[in-house]
């Protein structure tokens, strides 16, 4: 008879030699089984009553023979939901075999035509505007927009606006028409104002952060009951604008780390005598630092070429720029601006589109000066204004509530519906 041990020897050799012998069996058990890409087969959309196929296979970002994973269609989801004219999206997927993932799309589109009534107080007309605004989304179905606001009350003017964000593919252009009627008393000098323009512009999308636009611009102006100094007056502006935009903000308006940087140039009254130009540039951080919360910082140079017209002119000085300091006050050609802000939010919500809901508080430097063109840097001195405040976050709107001073010690106290940048 065998002993225990000598046939616990025996199994333990049969099982050396069976591993040899024999494949591996990891294939035959599905816990053991090695993962294999699956691929992206099928995709049909469903649900859409106006939005074109092709918009939704762009906006989507997914084509057939794609990697599939659930992360790439969570991702092309939230792309198609940040869409302003999809309500929402959900996504079904089938899998037909066992390397190919069938995906079906179902889409809610959202309401196309919005109207609103606008109500604003306006410190460049000193008054307040008010008014009604229609727009129709994804006109014709090709993710175009179609706008009209008119204006009563302390400013009288209506504007039209279109606009199509990705055109002509594969060169993927933007296109936008703009016409606008305007008429008002000028808030800095005592004359009349009536301005009159269409633009259109072409753009690109030149990385994830990057774009550029350039656009032609007819325009007239009038002046009016100006007296001596102003005489009444019929002006012709044509213009050529230069765009170049960088923005890597991760919420557009309540960022809290990113930049955002752009360069203009305007080159007005093109074939007259007394042509001009206009340079800007324009830099604004943002950093998420632990106890401080957000670091804001921005600095901005305004350039020109040749003396301006008067309505062109810098005029610095409120809530937009120089806080603290008399409305309108600091004028010239040309300006250099910087500010400095620690703002800390106490509730905040991020939403889609770069909007949020919350309240914080925040402290603020300002810096700046305007100066005549050909007089120099140095031939104004810097003026600065200090100070804190409450803000409140709505949608787009930032609601901020300041105590100012300026190197005078004069306090005044600020509204305004929006950051200075």
């Amino acid at each position: 008879m065998f002993s225990r041990s000598s046939i616990c020897r025996a199994l333990c050799a049969l099982c050396l030699v069976s591993a040899f012998l024999y494949p591996r069996a990891s294939a035959q058990n599905p816990f053991l089984e090695r993962k294999h890409d699956r691929h992206i087969g099928k995709i049909q959309f469903v649900g859409a009553k106006v939005t074109k196929q092709y918009i939704l296979e762009r906006g989507l970002g997914l084509a057939r023979g794609d990697l599939y994973s659930w992360a790439a269609v969570t991702d092309a989801r939230e792309r198609l939901e940040s869409l302003s004219f999809i309500e929402y999206v959900v996504i079904e997927e089938d899998f037909p075999d066992a390397d190919t993932v069938d995906l079906l799309v179902t889409v809610n589109e959202d309401d196309r035509l919005i109207w609103a009534p606008h109500a604003a107080y306006e410190r460049r007309h000193d008054h307040y505007v008010v008014g009604l605004d229609f727009a129709m989304r994804n006109l014709r179905g090709r993710h175009e927009t179609l706008g009209v606001r008119s204006s009563w009350w302390g400013k009288h003017g209506y504007q039209a606006h279109w606009d199509n964000p990705r055109i002509l593919d594969p060169a993927s252009l933007s296109l936008r028409a703009d016409i606008s009627w305007e008429s008002y008393k000028f808030r800095f000098e005592p004359f009349d104002f009536r301005d009159l323009f269409f633009e259109f512009g072409v753009g690109r999308q030149l990385g994830p952060w990057l774009k550029a636009e350039v656009a032609g611009q007819l325009r007239e102006v009038v002046l009016e009951d100006g007296g001596t100094a102003f005489p009444d007056a019929i002006q012709r502006d044509d213009a050529v604008l230069l765009w170049l935009e960088h923005d890597s903000r991760d919420l557009r308006f309540y960022p809290s780390k990113g930049i955002h940087a752009w360069a203009a140039a305007r080159f007005g009254r093109l074939g007259e005598e007394r042509s001009y130009e206009v340079y800007r540039l324009h830099l604004a951080a943002f950093w998420n630092i632990p106890y401080v919360d957000i670091l804001a910082a921005r600095v901005e140079q305004r350039l020109s070429g040749s003396p301006l017209p008067v309505y062109e002119r810098s005029f610095l000085g409120g809530p937009q720029d120089l806080r603290g300091i008399d409305f309108g006050s600091i004028e010239g050609d040309q300006h250099f601006l910087a500010s400095f802000e620690i703002r800390r939010p106490i509730f905040l919500m991020k939403l889609l589109e770069g909007r949020a809901l919350g309240v914080g508080v925040h402290a603020f430097h300002d810096w700046g000066k305007a100066y005549e063109h050909g007089a120099g840097f140095d031939s104004a001195a810097i003026v600065r204004s200090w100070g804190a405040g409450i803000h409140f976050n709505f949608n787009t709107r930032n609601l901020r509530l300041e105590w100012a001073r300026n190197e005078d010690g004069d306090d005044s106290v600020l509204f305004e519906d929006n950051f200075s940048f």
